[in-house]
This record gives C-alpha cells, sequence and structure tokens, in this order.
C-alpha cells in the first residue's frame, strides 16, 4: 500500500470515528461524531533525507489533511538500452568561409625525359 492509498484510510477511519473531545486512538472509537468531513488537501513531496510532515487544516465540519512525504533517494543507474535505428540524414548545412590559401609546398623531383617529338618543318633560306 502506497502513502496516498495510507492517507485515505487514515482519513476514511477518522470520518468514520471521529470525537472532538480527544481520543487516544482514532480506530473503533464508539462515539462518532456526525457531519465531521476530513479529505485530504495538499500533497507534497519533500527534499530527500527529511522528515514526513502531516497537519490539519480547515474550519469546523470540514477539515483537510496536507501531507509532505519525501522524497526517495535516487536509485542506482540501470544498464544502457539497446541501440535505437539510426535517424534520416538531415538538411545539409550553409557552406563556411573560403579558408586562407596555404605556403606553397617544397619543389618536387625532376621527372625522367619524354620521347623525343617529330623534326619540325624546315624554315626559310
Amino acid at each position: 500500500m502506497n502513502n496516498l492509498e495510507k492517507a485515505r484510510c487514515i482519513v476514511e477511519d477518522f470520518n468514520k470515528n471521529y470525537q472532538p473531545k480527544g481520543c487516544c486512538c482514532i480506530n473503533n472509537n464508539p462515539n462518532p461524531t456526525p457531519g465531521i468531513n476530513l479529505s485530504i488537501g495538499t500533497v507534497t513531496t519533500g527534499a530527500p533525507g527529511t522528515s514526513a510532515q502531516a497537519s490539519i487544516t480547515g474550519t469546523s465540519p470540514n477539515f483537510f489533511l496536507n501531507l509532505t512525504i519525501p522524497q526517495g533517494i535516487t536509485g542506482p543507474t540501470g544498464p544502457a538500452g539497446a541501440t535505437g535505428p539510426q535517424g534520416v540524414q538531415g538538411v545539409q548545412g550553409i557552406q563556411g568561409e573560403l579558408g586562407p590559401t596555404g605556403p606553397t609546398g617544397i619543389t618536387g623531383p625532376t621527372g625522367p625525359t619524354g620521347i623525343t617529338g617529330p623534326t619540325g618543318p624546315t624554315g626559310i633560306t
């Protein structure tokens, strides 16, 4: 049974068995007083490690049980899940600026001599 269900049971018990003169126990009260209503008011999450708190507010015949339940500590990290499918490729972004020209590289080695070409025409005498 979670805390909210426990609180609901307490409220129902109170509504059935309320005695305004004060009793040591709200269970099995032989002298219930009709016309008193207790409802859940606010339920707030408190900081981890703090104490639970309860207060009753309102005016007769309507009262509200307000609860502050501390948040539990964070549990251990679970195992990693399976990798999901790859998504569709997005739209290509705009082209960036042209970068500066780099320095001239060193001259490479001389290549092999090519074959001799045909003899050209004889010139004018």
